[in-house]
C-alpha cells in the first residue's frame, strides 16, 4: 500500500513470514515503516531504528524476553491481574479502561521496574497515576 509521506509499505499478518523477517538481517526498513507511531512511542523507541543501532540494542533487550522469564512473567501478570479483579464488587459496575489501567501500571512497576511496595514504589505510584487509578 502506499501511505502519504511514507511511500510504499507491506504489511504481513503470517507469523511464519514476520518470523522471518525479524529473525534476519534484512534490508527492511522497519523503523520507516512504522513512522507513524513516533508521537506514541518516542523517537527513540526500538521500533523506529533500523540496522546496526536496532540489532544492539534488540539484544540488550532479549535476555528478560525468553523462554522460563517470559513464562514467570505471564504468571505474575495473571497474580496482578487477579489481585485487580478481587477488589471488584458483584452487581457493581466498574470502568474496565481504569481497571486495564491499573492493571498495566502495576505490570510496568513490577515486572519492567521491580517494584512493589517500599518507599521507592510508594514514591513513584502516584507520580504515573492520575487520580482516577487512585481509587
Amino acid at each position: 500500500m502506499r501511505l502519504s509521506g511514507i511511500g510504499s509499505c507491506v504489511i504481513l499478518s503470517h507469523p511464519q513470514a514476520i518470523q522471518e523477517i525479524f529473525s534476519q538481517d534484512s534490508k527492511f526498513d522497519i523503523g520507516r515503516g512504522n513512522k507513524l507511531a513516533e508521537p506514541l512511542i518516542g523517537r527513540n523507541s526500538l521500533m523506529l531504528i533500523d540496522g546496526a543501532r536496532h540489532r544492539r540494542e534488540r539484544k540488550l533487550l532479549m535476555p528478560p524476553f525468553h523462554g522460563e522469564r517470559l513464562q514467570a512473567y505471564g504468571q505474575q501478570i495473571c497474580l496482578i491481574t487477579e489481585q485487580i479483579a478481587s477488589q471488584w464488587q458483584i452487581d457493581q459496575p466498574f470502568v474496565a479502561r481504569s481497571a486495564m489501567q491499573k492493571v498495566s501500571l502495576e505490570v510496568i512497576l513490577q515486572i519492567v521496574f521491580g517494584l512493589s511496595e517500599g518507599e521507592r514504589y510508594q514514591l513513584i505510584l502516584p507520580l504515573l497515576t492520575c487520580s482516577e487509578l487512585q481509587t
